[in-house]
């Protein structure tokens, strides 16, 4: 089982090298932990996303934006275009509130 704590804290590095991209909140003392991502340039562009055990990054409406495996070989999610509907038999089965509020 991967440490999904340390995976955030990557998904998150990633996440803050990308051009369009902004760490706004990591949360790992959270239940599900979760990182909050911005869209630099419209504040109201906002995702919360969490890692499953089996390595892949969710966004809180149940977007696969990649796997662990994808920032590792790759660097920074290539946000939003390679989201992909998360499987339903490995979607979350909640999201952790949004912390902005907006979506």
């Amino acid at each position: 089982m991967l440490d999904t704590m340390l995976c955030l804290e990557e998904f998150a590095r990633a996440a803050g090298t990308h051009a369009d991209l902004r760490v706004q909140n990591l949360a790992l003392a959270s239940e599900p932990a979760f990182v909050s991502v911005v869209n630099r340039f419209s504040l109201t562009l906002t995702e919360t996303v969490t890692c499953s055990p089996e390595g892949a990054y969710v966004t809180s409406w149940g977007y696969r934006l990649g796997t662990v495996d994808d920032v590792k070989r790759r660097g920074p999610p290539a946000w939003p275009t390679c989201w992909q509907p998360f499987p339903p038999d490995l979607a979350p089965t909640s999201a952790p509130a949004d912390p902005a509020g907006a979506h």
